[in-house]
This record gives structure tokens, C-alpha cells and sequence, in this order.
């Protein structure tokens, strides 16, 4: 909590946004430095879209229960739910399915509002800024390849 990004491993970040929209590719940004690549490193936003289906294969505690068993520590797993209100214990029951990932490099191509595009120094005048992507305007995303590649780097790195 309180970090630019949502995974960073040196000059490489991701920044994970899903929905259960059913249509179009939107997310929602936080602020003027969210989508800002690290000191001369490379950003990408990995965008997933869920359904809500009783008996799917994703829900809070399966995930949670994944990551332990990885080897993630539980402290730093529970710390991401319970940031949220959600503290162990307190999941909800739902499940959902996976229905489509898309990664996007984070360019000057990519549709954004960060400190350096602002002119005029408005940068200090702003608060609680937040706004919508679109990413059918953001280019092609990633291909599989490409996504591979990418999470090999940060698990690496």
C-alpha cells in the first residue's frame, strides 16, 4: 500500500488493474504518477477482466492460498486484503473465472496524465486525481511471447 506501482523489481514495474466489466477495456488511474515508468526503467500495465460464476476457479482465499504456497510470505500476502478492509477471515466466498488478460507497455504512445505533461507547474494545484483509460486507444497489447518474457525479467531481475 502507498507504492507507485503494484510490482516493481529494479527498473522494471507492472501495474495490475481488472474488472468485471463485461464490456469494453477501461480501468480507472490514481493520481499523476501511477502510470510513470521507474528512473529509466520500463512500465507495464497488465489489464484482466473476471466473471462472477459460482464454483469458478479464482476467489480471494484460493489466490491467497496459491501464493503461500509458493513461498510468498503470508504476512505480505494478507497485508494486500487487509489494507482493503479485508483482513484474514473476512473474504468473501466469491468465485470467479478468468475471461481475458491483455499487457500494454507504458509509452509515449500510451494514453496517460503524468507530472511532465502538465505545463504550468499545476503539478501542486492537483488532488485525488483520477481518470479513466481507454485501451482500445493505447495500441496493440503485448503478444503471449512478449508476456512471457516480460514476467521472466521481473521474477529475474
Amino acid at each position: 500500500e502507498g507504492q507507485r506501482h503494484d510490482f516493481r523489481r529494479g527498473k522494471r514495474a507492472i501495474e495490475v488493474k481488472a474488472t468485471l466489466a463485461t464490456e469494453g477495456r477501461s480501468f480507472t488511474v490514481h493520481g499523476l504518477h501511477q502510470l510513470e515508468e521507474p528512473e529509466g526503467g520500463r512500465l507495464h500495465v497488465v489489464w484482466i477482466r473476471f466473471e462472477h460464476v459460482p464454483g469458478g476457479e479464482f476467489s480471494i482465499s484460493s489466490m491467497i492460498s496459491r501464493l503461500c504456497a509458493k513461498g510468498v510470505p503470508a504476512e505480505l500476502v494478507h497485508s494486500g486484503p487487509d489494507s482493503h478492509g479485508l483482513p484474514p477471515g473476512s473474504w468473501p466466498d466469491e468465485e470467479f473465472e478468468l475471461r481475458e488478460i491483455a499487457v500494454y507497455e507504458v509509452t509515449d504512445g500510451f494514453p496517460r496524465i503524468t507530472s511532465s505533461s502538465l505545463f504550468g507547474g499545476f503539478e501542486d494545484a492537483l488532488s485525488d486525481l483520477r481518470y479513466r483509460v481507454n485501451l482500445d486507444m493505447a495500441g496493440e497489447p503485448l503478444s503471449d511471447g512478449s508476456i512471457e518474457e516480460l514476467f521472466e525479467e521481473m521474477a529475474l531481475t
